[in-house]
């Protein structure tokens, strides 16, 4: 029966992992997935959106890895934009896309307010990506075919969902003609998980990526397997040592009642459950899940281990250990009934399809009875249930984990990783800075996922100063890539051009006016000094380097603008071929000299050839003799 609790618990905190989008809903016997915002939710609860939040459909290939006949099979994958705040294509304003994870992808829209905070203040564009095989984006025309035999759920993996994405922002970007708007992936829990892959594998696809809560290091033995029940520990006994004490207790205590004569029907009335307790494992579950769903979600301003905890210390005097565990369990959930109920595994699960992460505890190292992990009982059930043994190494072997500080500080780049030590699955996640660009933030006091929400006036001032960190580092990225990317361009040529195209900028010399070189070294005083304010960077020199009219430029700018540049390499820079400083034959008097001094009848012979060319041409078909011995195409 242990064997089968740890199977169980296991497999519950991988949905605390997994849902980590989600919004509040009436609790339900069936209800057994848990989200950021700390609700219990239907695995397919939809939110109405508001109307600037529409909704598209993407014909999305279901297999990218393979090139098999049904490999080339579409589904349709749902993903959602808000056009808002975006400036446009011209002005190389940002996407920012939220990598979808295990919920319905409305959900994630409806919860993620930081998301617009960023559109609104960089002018962005806002996609949401649902992930295959949920929501709506579930392939072979329905969820009951989809999970019909393993040969259609292998191409349910995290490695075709980073695919998926790619695909769908590369095709997006083109027929928005918003190739160079840099695009910033942002997830939270899983979606975090994949928003740091989707960044290490797709580097020329996104140029950053805010993980929150990430567990990434949570695989094979990267972090210890009691970590995630440890911080629970932490959480309650930080809050009320009484109320841990009561806590580790009442398990021993539970198990006393439930061997007495009518002990589950004394302990079903005791907890108030809709049906009758079918064994004390059941309710010991049950409770064990509510206490971890308290400390993974002990954000403000509900701080439910608090409110669990003063339940139970508030109890009144002679309030024995079960009856206290009852009081914080109301507080918790709260009446007329709870709805306890063995978790049968399913192979209608996305979850237990997903991915295998080591999460269990011993008998003494926690307030919790020992369940440890088991990976012999996990594949048992993988095997029973799909007819595949999982690959427990693979993720550690595709996206890395192991000494991670030595390898991504050699070719990563552009990654927040932000948690909150109060979140359960921060235990596995990166907590020390790897480099300058591969950051970390984390507050003590915060939880899972906090900082993807909407930016309240009430939010504490930890938590702003978390966003606000975040929100600097971001700047940073895209005042970076534009430099990057206007740095070669001259107004009107490329992609900079005014006016929203070429034909409108060329139409009349009122909007043509404004082309001109003293406009053009203008812009460049302007993005440097805007770029060296967001970088923090205004003690930085800059030098100026430009060749033939860049050089021109570049000369000019350390002339005009002394007090931007301090010098200028100006490579084949004619600034003296103006008005008659040089004489006008100047150019064609070096070709001539070129030409002389390779070969002088080569010389003689192209001088001689122009009244050659006149003569021939003045015959009867001469221009025709002409074109055929030039082989002209016309």
């Amino acid at each position: 029966m242990e064997q089968q609790l740890s199977s169980v618990l296991s497999l519950l905190l991988l949905l605390l992992l997994f849902t980590a989008i989600s919004v509040s809903t009436a609790m339900h016997p069936s209800t057994r997935r848990l989200g950021v915002v700390g609700k219990l939710v239907e695995s397919d609860f939809e939110v109405e959106l508001p109307p600037e939040f529409v909704t598209y459909l993407y014909s999305q290939t279901l297999d990218h890895f393979s090139y098999r006949p049904e490999s080339y099979t579409t589904f349709q994958q749902r993903y959602i934009i808000n056009y808002e705040y975006w400036d446009g294509p011209n002005s190389s304003a940002p996407i920012f896309v939220y990598t979808g994870d295990e919920a319905d992808i409305t959900g994630v829209a409806a919860y993620a307010g930081f998301m617009v905070e960023l559109a609104s203040l960089f002018n962005g564009l806002l996609l949401y990506i649902e992930h295959r095989y949920y929501g709506e984006s579930v392939p072979f025309g329905s969820k009951d075919e989809a999970f019909s035999s393993t040969s259609k759920l292998g191409y349910f993996t995290s490695t075709q969902a980073l695919a998926n994405y790619a695909e769908l922002i590369t095709n997006l970007k083109k027929n928005l003609s918003a190739e160079n708007c840099p695009v910033i992936a942002i997830g939270g829990s899983y979606g975090g998980m994949l928003a740091s892959w989707f960044r290490l594998k797709y580097p020329h696809i996104v140029i950053g990526a805010l993980a929150s809560s990430a567990p990434i290091l949570y695989f094979d033995d990267i972090t210890p397997e009691n970590a995630y029940h440890v911080i629970v520990t932490k959480d309650f006994r930080e809050t009320s040592e009484s109320c841990y004490n009561t806590i580790r207790e009442s398990w021993s205590e539970i198990d006393k009642v439930a061997a007495e004569p009518n002990g589950l029907a004394n302990l079903t009335q005791i907890f108030m459950t809709c049906e009758p307790l079918n064994s004390s494992q059941e309710l010991k579950y049950y409770l064990a899940l509510r206490y971890v769903f308290s400390a993974q979600y002990d954000n403000p301003p509900t701080y439910p281990v608090k409110k669990v905890c003063d339940a139970i210390d508030g109890a009144p005097e002679g309030t024995d250990v079960i009856g206290r565990v009852a009081a914080g369990l109301n507080a918790s959930v709260g009446p007329p009934c709870h709805f306890v109920y063995d978790f049968i595994p399913s192979n209608m699960s996305e979850f237990q399809w997903q991915m295998v992460m080591p999460i269990g505890h011993g008998a003494n190292d926690t307030m919790f009875q020992a369940w440890p992990f088991d990976l012999n009982n996990h594949t048992k059930t993988c095997q029973g249930l799909f007819g595949v043994t999982p690959r427990p190494h693979w993720i550690t072997t595709e996206f890395g984990g192991r000494d991670i500080k030595s390898v991504l500080q050699n070719f990563g780049s552009n990654i927040i990783f932000s948690n909150g030590l109060r979140d359960t699955y921060s235990a596995g996640g990166v907590l020390q800075d790897i480099s300058d660009s591969l950051v970390a933030i984390y507050t003590d006091k915060g939880a899972h996922c906090l900082d993807l929400g909407t930016p309240t006036a009430t939010d504490p001032d930890w938590l702003v100063s978390q966003q606000q960190k975040e929100i600097k580092i971001i700047g940073l990225w895209l005042a970076e890539y534009n430099a990057r990317l206007l740095s070669d361009e001259h107004r009107y040529y490329g992609e900079s051009v005014p006016f929203g195209s070429k034909d409108i900028a060329f139409n009349n010399t009122n909007t043509l006016g404004y082309f001109s070189s003293t406009q053009a070294l203008a812009d460049y005083a302007e993005l440097i000094t805007n770029l060296k304010k967001n970088l923090s960077a205004e003690n930085c020199p800059v030098i100026a380097i430009g060749g033939s009219y860049g050089g021109m430029l570049a000369s000019w700018f350390r002339l005009k603008y002394q007090h931007i540049v301090i010098g200028a390499l100006a490579s084949s820079a004619s600034i003296l071929y103006f008005d008659d400083i040089t004489p006008e034959n100047g150019y064609d008097s070096i070709v001539t000299k070129d030409f002389r001094e390779t070969s002088e009848s080569c010389y003689s012979t192209i001088k001689q050839s122009w009244s050659e060319i006149d003569k021939v041409a003045a015959q009867p078909n001469g221009l025709a003799n002409l074109s055929q011995i030039f082989r002209t195409c016309d």
